[in-house]
């Protein structure tokens, strides 16, 4: 049976749904809300015809193997503290009316009690069907500890002081027992020294109780219980160990420090990676670990953010820490592995562009600097310089690229500036921080002795054209005379230098008579064009307003005539 933890689930619920202010009523609704889903899942519902209780027993939740059968319990033991708790309220509530003081009667004083006996008979039920379906030792623990805690609560509510102290006791036991048993979780620890400190002033409470009334008190438990708690927890050390040995992706090291793995979700990707790890030289395989990587990555990075929100983050934070850090430094060395793969495909291809390449080695010098930024890291001063010395090699490649680039463009100054760069920045570079680095090993030298020749070759041609450059500065006439004197036009010399003196006299821009240059007579098929078109006729065109005041006139007749004589159109 999977793994079901009762004291988590139930702590988060609370404090997500309304018990973080006190508002019982709220969580009521939300277990009842809550309840009604998972039977619609479950199909566990009461049906339309007559009522008849579907209980849940061991055989449904054996044969259907789902862990949400025992959540139907759990919930019906919440939704009936809550309910008491929020009776409790709305009593006190009435005791401090005046006007309504006799409203509170022996009814409602006993309806918080009949709902918490419930909710105490509810926890019995589960911590019965845990230890008979064969869950895991764990949560038989927590079980057994959430029936105690449920029936200390209702024997306190009841005045049951012994009884009362007896069933917190036994429930402070196993949560401490949890709680120090190895490979529990920072998370979980957080979450049972919660019900600790909260079980601490009930038990103190049944002590002064016990004392005030002056009855023997026998503080020790039960010496078959303690047997039986200490066996239990052996069992349990006993099964996360084998869990560890067997299924690695439970937890995973991080500097000599085991970290639980708690979230289903990374735990998948995380098997799915491990699937994967064969295809070292399949750079679509090792970009696929990369996205599982960067989704694990986002999942904690959530799950921290969540934790800060709900001020738990103190304890479980430096863990939600390590384990992001775990996850960046391998996504990072798998992107290295890619990047450098496809580095090598690309030094193969010589049609491959300088600019792919610069991208690349950029992209590689990116990684190292998000290694860098760990909070971790910084204090690991070995790792810190093994990974400041892989993000100055990869900052002497990139240099190198350029340089090369810039020197196809015969932009020789300048690649020869940053290769000389790239030489000061390859004299910082340790071997020694880098023994572990087979990769670079086998290309520094390389490296090196490739950025030298670079320099030496651009520092060359920019020399070189240093020389064509005087030569053509030499060529350039410097005579003022000549210059003035020219009668050719200044459009037809520019490559002279004219100087201020020569501008004294009329000198000579342009030709304002330019010199004809020979064409045809004619275009080719102008005769053709000339024959071919017609050009419609003009007259048709000419006094069409003069016409059409005659065509009206001559309609209209004598009579029209005479109209317009005294009207003044003619």
């Amino acid at each position: 049976m999977d793994k079901f933890d009762i004291l988590w689930l139930n702590k988060t619920a609370q404090e997500n749904n309304g018990l973080k202010h006190g508002d019982y009523r709220r969580y009521r609704l939300y277990c009842t809300r809550k309840l009604h889903r998972l039977r619609k899942a479950l199909k566990w519902t009461q049906g339309r015809g007559r009522f008849v209780k579907r209980k849940v027993g061991e055989e449904e939740v054996v044969s259907k193997g789902d862990v949400r059968f025992l959540w139907l319990v759990l919930l019906q033991a919440e939704r009936a503290w809550s309910h008491g708790m929020e009776l409790k309220e709305e009593a006190a509530l009435l005791q401090n009316s005046k006007k309504q003081k006799r409203m509170a009667t022996r009814r409602k004083r006993r309806w918080p009690l009949r709902k918490w006996t419930k909710a105490a008979l509810w926890a019995k039920q589960l911590e019965r069907l845990c230890s008979s379906v064969g869950a895991p030792t764990k949560t038989i623990l927590e079980a057994q500890a959430y029936a105690e805690m449920m029936s200390g609560h209702a024997w306190l509510e009841k005045k049951q002081w012994k009884a009362s102290q007896n069933s917190f006791q036994r429930a402070y036991s196993i949560l401490e027992k949890l709680e120090q048993t190895k490979g529990t979780s920072a998370q979980q620890r957080l979450v049972y020294r919660q019900y600790i400190q909260e079980m601490e002033p009930s038990i103190r409470y049944c002590r002064y109780q016990l004392t005030k009334l002056s009855s023997e008190e026998n503080f020790d438990h039960d010496a078959l219980f303690l047997a039986e708690l200490e066996q239990k927890c052996n069992r349990l050390e006993s099964e996360l160990q084998a869990k560890e040995n067997g299924a690695s992706m439970l937890s995973v090291e991080w500097h000599g420090t085991r970290i639980p793995v708690a979230n289903r979700r990374v735990q998948q990707y995380l098997e799915r990676i491990a699937d994967r790890q064969g295809n070292e030289n399949d750079a679509k395989q090792l970009e696929k670990i990369v996205s599982y990587y960067t989704q694990c990555i986002r999942i904690v990075s959530k799950e921290s953010e969540q934790m800060i929100r709900t001020e738990m983050h103190e304890p479980i934070l430096q863990e939600l820490d390590m384990l992001k850090a775990y996850l960046v430094t391998n996504r990072v060395e798998v992107a290295l592995k890619r990047n450098l793969l496809i580095e090598r495909n690309l030094e193969s291809n010589h049609a491959a562009s300088w600019k792919q390449r610069i991208r690349l080695v950029e992209q590689c010098v990116n990684l190292c600097e998000e290694i860098l930024q760990l909070k971790d890291l910084q204090n690991d001063i070995e790792t810190y310089k093994y990974w400041s010395q892989r993000k100055l090699f990869f900052r002497v490649y990139r240099r190198f690229y350029l340089a090369s680039y810039l020197s196809n463009r015969h932009m020789w100054t300048d690649s020869y500036l940053i290769s000389k760069m790239a030489l000061e920045e390859m004299q910082q570079i340790s071997k020694k921080d880098l023994r572990d680095d087979d990769w670079i090993q086998q290309r520094i030298d390389a490296l090196e002795e490739n950025t030298t020749r670079q320099a030496c070759l651009s520092k060359a041609y920019a020399i070189l054209d240093e020389h064509q450059l005087t030569e053509k500065w030499n060529k350039l006439k410097l005579d003022s005379t000549s210059s003035g004197s020219s009668k050719t036009a200044l459009v037809n010399r520019l490559d002279e230098i004219v100087l201020p003196q020569s501008f004294e006299r009329l000198v000579k821009i342009v030709d304002l008579q330019p010199s004809f240059i020979q064409v045809p007579c004619k275009p080719f098929l102008f005769d053709l064009a000339s024959e071919q078109l017609t050009f419609p006729d003009m007259s048709l065109f000419v006094n069409e307003e003069n016409k059409a005041i005659q065509d009206t006139i001559s309609k209209k007749g004598l009579l029209g005539r005479a109209v317009s004589w005294f009207s003044g159109k003619k």
